[in-house]
């Protein structure tokens, strides 16, 4: 029941695919027609919401440190009169770093924003001065650049940490259960029950033990990453096969990371803490959210050691 609770939880957080609708707060010291017009635009994107008007730095400030906003946007005085005349006026923000995808995305959409509205003054200033509309257009940004988005183009976050989320929730489970499987055999003493019943083989008892918890976990993540590329419609760009071999190759991986820790400890409680310290972190390393070429050597060498991180980056 876990794994089901487990991504029921990630596909309501995720379901939108991109924030939308981040509040911010504006500081208009210029109050013109120009200042309003741009906050207009800031507003009309789909990434932030003009949810406060602060009268100074420091009370945009204190609404960042109250959690009500993501970030401040200081319009100085004259800034119309500045532009009217020519010249380029800071436009100043204040955010918090430590909101990385939040303010990330609302420095991007305002730089954006911002761009915008300067190629569009710089394009009627140079129309009144007398160049023809494709003239001032072309002066205005005299290069051009395109990109192209090879993966995840939509910047859709169910698409870039649902998959990876949901191989690091079966990783620790199957981790989990493979230990209680064999453990309670040895902390209720019935290990050798256990054994007589497979003709003392070893490799048999686990097989025995261990094949319908790994076939049903397998099939229940299966479905799961069906359903979420399926009527979730998560966007899947790959070969559907090659995602199910590098599932039942992870399921494969941590089970008998599972057998060996208990083997190892012979003690239910130990191997559980051991798996906890393994597999718990695993995500960080896992070169989702940094990349592992730019870890340290030690980091490095962790991250390839986790099975986790290979099937992340399939």
């Amino acid at each position: 029941i876990l794994p089901l609770a487990g991504w029921g939880i990630l596909a309501a957080t995720f379901y939108e695919g991109v924030p939308r609708n981040m509040p911010i707060a504006i500081i208009d010291h210029d109050n013109s027609a120009f200042s309003r017009e741009l906050i207009r635009s800031i507003d009309a994107t789909s990434t932030m919401q003009v949810a406060a008007y602060a009268m100074s730095p420091q009370e945009g400030e204190d609404l960042m440190k109250q959690g009500d906003v993501y970030a401040v946007v200081l319009l100085e005085k004259d800034l119309e009169r500045e532009i009217i005349r020519g010249n380029s006026p800071p436009v100043v923000i204040f955010y918090n770093a430590q909101w990385m995808l939040p303010t990330n995305l609302i420095v991007k959409d305002l730089r954006t924003v911002f761009g915008t509205v300067s190629a569009v003054t710089n394009v009627k200033r140079r129309v009144a001065a007398g160049e023809t509309l494709y003239q001032a257009a072309r002066t205005s940004e005299p290069i051009r650049f395109e990109m192209r988005a090879l993966h995840n183009p939509e910047l859709d976050y169910s698409s870039f940490l649902m998959p990876a989320l949901l191989g690091a929730m079966m990783h620790i489970l199957f981790t989990l259960m493979t230990i209680h499987a064999i453990g309670t055999e040895l902390k209720h003493r019935t290990g050798k029950d256990w054994l007589a019943v497979n003709n003392g083989r070893i490799l048999r008892a686990l097989f025995t033990k261990l094949t319908p918890y790994f076939f049903w976990y397998f099939l229940l993540g299966a479905s799961i990453f069906h359903i979420t590329y399926g009527p979730l419609g998560v966007p899947f760009r790959g070969t559907p096969a090659v995602l199910i071999g590098g599932y039942a190759l992870l399921c494969l991986a941590y089970t008998g990371l599972g057998v060996l820790l208990i083997s190892a400890t012979a003690n239910l409680r130990l191997a559980t803490s051991l798996a906890s310290f393994i597999t718990g972190p695993a995500f960080a390393f896992a070169g989702i959210t940094f990349p592992v070429i730019a870890m340290p050597t030690a980091a490095k060498i962790w991250a390839l050691a986790l099975p986790l991180t290979h099937f992340s980056t399939v």
